[in-house]
């Protein structure tokens, strides 16, 4: 077993590791105080052995600490020494690591885990970048068919509330890609090339990946993005021997050809292609054995592997993604996909006959499509009843010219329950390929269309739609049963309903970009358009964007058409051109508000392309300050709506935001584009619940007035893009109603663009409370000077009294302003005569001078008590100018008396020690970390007190859990001064530390002045 202990950069306060005692050696503590410790025990996850790939190469962990927001704060990679903090990582077994940390109680972390080869940066295709959070694929230094590529990964949020013990299962964060060749195929290969001096042995295999082939990937989300793909030639794999090994399926055993490692995340399609040797041959050419695969599925954690006769014989081949790649103990369910290559359509028929049984997905690809003997012009596909396959993909890769329809009947029938219902059929048509007519009849299918211009189909689908991909244009689209999507970058001209319809409705969604140009025409009881999540309703009305108006008078035009008292509630479709309002506080673009008295409904939704839609403030030569918001809404009444769809909002240089929203709405955003335009700042949204018309009277209240409908607005954001730092900003406490709470819901889903949770945040005041919520998880309520929020160990937000870090100050400013803080919250004492604790916001605070003591005279606060804790990631230094900069200076002389606590800080001395005690003071330091900083000297507590000449001052000085960097020491005074000597009284040090301390060998120093016999003690016991 090996063992070993990293020494890593400490960022912030964390942890404090290891033992004040000499003889205890470096440990781990139990819980004691804030400080907790954490145990990962990490394996790679358990692998069902192959002749390659069975993970025993894996033998290097790396191990990443962030904080709640994702910062780094250490990590394996970097390995750094300097202000030494040791995470404990001890190698269990192969695979196997069991790592030690201490974390704060109260705080949450995210850790991530990377276990690879041990190798050489020359050839180690894998790197981290600065952060710490993204790893980067280096594909060019990946030769195929070996598994020295091999690793594992995984990541974790970690909620401290007490001892954490976790098991981390790493996993695979690549798809593996095989070839295999039955023995009769591959023994034609070899021989082939034998005759031009090739021996098998040397016969080398290279992979070529077109399409997207990711090459980063985030170690927190796991989410990868890059492009590894050259956009003509693909990625092409660094060709290498073939491995010698042998792939098993369904009984029979296949030629193991090539092999390697595609970074993905969910399943991805790409074309691959093949080559075997790929240097000449005699016979002059480079490559001469290549083979296609269209469409090949590549899904993390699994293997694809693409088996048959590859190279001897256009014959059938499959591809099946294998479960060998297994989670703990479980297998992941199979995702196989079987390649069926067949020559004509009668082989599919046959085919199709033989696989009804196969119950995984099966893709057939069809070379020839030709006519049908008995209906010339004309090609069918009968899927058999009882056909129970997952999925069925049909690639019509070459379509006879003479072939105008295509036939695809499922023969399946409601009443056979053997029938895996809802199977996926898609048929795929040569890009650009013209053809007259398809009718697809699978009334109990969900089918997708692919590719090609196609005059007529004709549909009957089960109520999942029709899907009409990327590619796709048809110019009229008949539906005999079931539903239709429109995805983006597809056209559908026409749709019509058959007579014989059995549907009462055909619900259309059509995507962003996706192009339906009968839509408004076609729009009806029976055909509702759902455009970008909205429904259209015959009812809609529509504002032509006219081009003999200005952008003014056209966004004059619209306003006055959406605020018309008929046409409340009814939504609105708006065609594409630049709308511009002008008018001081918003009015301009304002629909609804107190000042027209009118409180409606609105839904306006743009037509055609979404950024050709644009709504936006403009100054003026009269109101240089222009209109506040691309679009404003208020109102006073509870229950009211408001839906955007497909529309750009823009915001300018004198304005607030793009989108204010105001009062106790529900907005639903659909496929919304937020641009800051010219302005520096980039708020978004705005949504401001504390209005001025909620008043109640003074009295505290969450209801509208007169109701029991609570004072909220509720925004939904679906698939909207923000500029890379738009943010959503919340206000809700209403200005004239001291102590009413109103809240803020807002949510967005993952196919937003550019907006976390951490873009969403207060701008205004948010009551005594967390009363605004992002995706139902509460945010941080609103604090004046004076008060920090944090949350208690049962994740409640809770106010209480501390300093919050304030950005548009300096270091020193924010040090200065943290004292007088301090100072002034002594007198918060208890009924029992505690101090209130008083909490400290992130940040890195620089004390100057005098700035750096607590207690000590009548203009620094005399005689106190603190109990002084951080909230967060917190340094306090002192100023290495300052001439009694401290870090802190706990100063208690004759006839002033300290007593403090304090909690979960990083202190750094400056121009003096990191932290000084002086006199009367009784201070424990809990979780605390003491660092060097900008101090020259070696010291890292001064407990002094002896620098007064008054009889029995007594400074007692408690740690636990505290780390000291190593060189520095604690050093005791405990003789009296006077301007005589040092022998005029006797005072006393009493210090003590327990287990969970950090400190360095040999630590404590008595002061050579000290002539007194047993006043100073640690941990009870007498050292002079």
């Amino acid at each position: 077993m090996k063992k070993r202990t990293l020494f890593l950069a400490m960022v912030a306060v964390l942890v404090s590791i290891a033992s004040c005692n000499k003889e205890a050696g470096n440990k781990l503590a139990a819980d004691d105080g804030a400080a907790i410790e954490a145990t990962f025990e990490v394996s790679s996850a358990d692998v069902v052995t192959k002749a390659i790939s069975d993970g025993s190469k894996v033998d290097k962990l790396f191990f990443f600490l962030y904080d709640k927001n994702g910062k780094l704060l250490f990590n394996t990679d970097t390995d750094q020494t300097s202000n030494a903090y040791p995470v404990e990582m001890t190698e269990l077994a192969a695979q196997s690591w069991s790592v030690k940390v201490r974390l704060i109680k109260g705080m949450t972390y995210k850790v991530a885990f990377w276990a690879q080869k041990t190798m050489d940066g020359t050839v180690n295709p894998f790197s981290f970048d600065t952060d710490g959070e993204a790893l980067t694929v280096d594909y060019a230094k990946m030769t195929m068919n070996s598994d020295n590529w091999d690793a594992f990964w995984a990541a974790k949020t970690v909620e401290v509330t007490g001892p954490v013990t976790e098991v981390v299962k790493l996993y695979r964060p690549f798809a593996q890609l095989n070839v295999g060749a039955p023995a009769a195929d591959y023994q034609v290969v070899s021989y082939t090339l034998g005759k031009y001096g090739k021996e098998a042995s040397a016969i080398t295999s290279q992979y070529t990946i077109k399409g997207t082939v990711p090459n980063t990937m985030n170690l927190l989300s796991g989410e990868v993005s890059g492009n590894a793909a050259d956009a003509t030639a693909g990625l092409i794999l660094n060709a290498a021997a073939q491995p010698n090994a042998t792939l098993s399926s369904g009984g029979a055993d296949y030629q193991h050809l090539a092999m390697a490692y595609i970074l993905v995340n969910g399943k991805i399609t790409n074309n691959v292609e093949l080559t075997l040797d790929t240097q000449e041959t005699a016979i002059g050419t480079a490559g001469i054995l290549t083979r296609s695969i269209l469409n090949v599925p590549l899904q993390r954690n699994y293997r694809t592997n693409i088996l048959g006769s590859i190279f001897s014989v256009e014959e059938e081949f499959k591809v099946e993604v294998e479960s060998g790649f297994v989670t703990g103990t479980t297998p992941n369910p199979d995702y196989n996909v079987e390649y069926v290559s067949v020559a004509s359509m009668s082989e599919l028929a046959d085919a199709l006959d033989d696989n009804k049984a196969n119950t995984e997905e099966m893709t057939y690809q069809v070379t020839n499509v030709e006519e049908d003997a008995t209906n010339p012009g004309s090609s069918t596909i009968v899927i058999p009843d009882n056909t129970k396959a997952e999925a069925l993909v049909f690639q019509l890769t070459n379509i006879d010219p003479a072939v105008s329809a295509i036939v695809i009947t499922d023969e399946t029938t409601s009443g056979n329950e053997e029938v895996q219902y809802g199977n996926d059929i898609t048929v795929e048509i040569p890009v650009g390929f013209d053809l007259n007519n398809i009718t697809v009849y699978a009334p109990y299918s969900h089918v997708t269309v692919k590719q090609g211009d196609i005059t007529t189909l004709v549909a009957s689908t089960s109520s999942g739609t029709l899907v009409v991909a990327a590619g796709t244009n048809i110019t009229t689209l008949t539906v005999k049963c079931g539903n239709v999507k429109i995805e983006k970058g597809a056209t559908v001209g026409s749709i019509v309903r058959d007579n014989g319809n059995p549907d009462e409705k055909t619900y259309v969604y059509v995507d962003a970009y996706a192009s339906w140009p009968a839509l408004l025409e076609q729009r009806s009881e029976v055909l509702v358009p759902i455009l970008c999540g909205v429904t259209i309703t015959p009812e809609a009305l529509v504002y032509g964007y006219d081009p003999a108006k200005s952008p003014y008078e056209n966004a004059t035009a619209f306003k006055n058409m959406a605020t018309a008292d008929e046409n409340n509630g009814k939504t609105i479709l708006i065609t594409e051109g630049e709308y511009i309002f002008i008018g001081g506080s918003g009015q301009g673009s304002k629909f609804g508000s107190s000042y027209g008295g009118k409180h409606f409904d609105f839904s306006f939704v743009g037509l055609g392309d979404p950024e050709k839609v644009i709504f936006k403030a403009q100054n003026s030569a009269t109101n240089p300050a222009g209109a506040y918001h691309a679009m404003a809404f208020d109102c006073q009444e509870p229950g009211r709506t408001v839906e955007l769809a497909n529309l750009t909002l823009v915001r300018v240089a004198g304005g607030r935001c793009p989108l204010y929203i105001r009062c106790g709405l529900t907005v639903d955003l659909h496929n919304v584009y937020f641009k800051k335009g010219t302005h520096t700042d980039s708020q978004a949204i705005e949504i401001d619940n504390q209005s001025t018309y909620l008043d109640i009277g003074g009295t505290p209240d969450k209801y509208w007035p007169g109701t029991e409908t609570p004072a909220a607005a509720t925004v939904n954001a679906y698939g909207c893009v923000f500029e890379e730092d738009g943010y959503v900003g919340f206000s809700a406490n209403p200005n004239y109603t001291p102590g009413h709470v109103s809240y803020i819901y807002f949510n967005f889903d993952s196919a937003c663009v550019n907006l976390t949770a951490e873009d969403c945040k207060p701008n205004g005041k948010s009551s005594t409370g967390s009363n605004l919520f992002v995706n139902g998880e509460p945010l941080p309520p609103y604090t004046t000077a004076g008060q920090l929020a944090i949350k208690d160990e049962n994740g409640a937000w809770q106010i209480v009294t501390g300093y919050k870090y304030d950005n548009s100050k300096s270091e020193v400013e924010n040090g200065a302003a943290l004292i007088e803080a301090i100072r002034a919250s002594k007198s918060e004492i208890d009924a029992e005569g505690d101090p209130t604790p008083f909490y400290i916001g992130t940040g890195t605070y620089m004390l100057r001078d005098d700035n750096s003591r607590l207690g000590g005279g009548p203009t620094i606060g005399g005689s106190g008590k603190w109990d002084i804790r951080g909230a967060g990631d917190v340094i306090i230094k002192g100023d290495p100018t300052g001439g009694f900069s401290y870090g802190l200076n706990f100063n208690g002389p004759d006839p002033y008396v300290v007593n403090a606590k304090l909690s979960n800080v990083t202190v750094e001395g400056g121009k003096r020690c990191p932290i000084y005690c002086r006199g009367n003071v009784t201070v424990e330091l809990n979780n605390v970390t003491l660092r060097k900083g900008a101090y020259t000297g070696d010291n890292a507590i001064n407990i002094d007190a002896g620098s007064d000449p008054v009889d029995k001052l007594t400074a007692t000085v408690t740690c636990k859990g505290v780390s000291i960097e190593e060189g520095l020491k604690i050093e005791f005074i405990a003789c009296p001064w006077n301007y005589t000597g040092y022998d005029v009284a006797t005072t006393y040090i009493n210090f003590s530390c327990d287990d969970a301390c950090n400190f360095p060998v040999d630590v404590y120093r008595v002061d050579s002045r000290n002539l007194g016999n047993g006043n100073i003690t640690v941990n009870s016991v007498a050292i002079n």
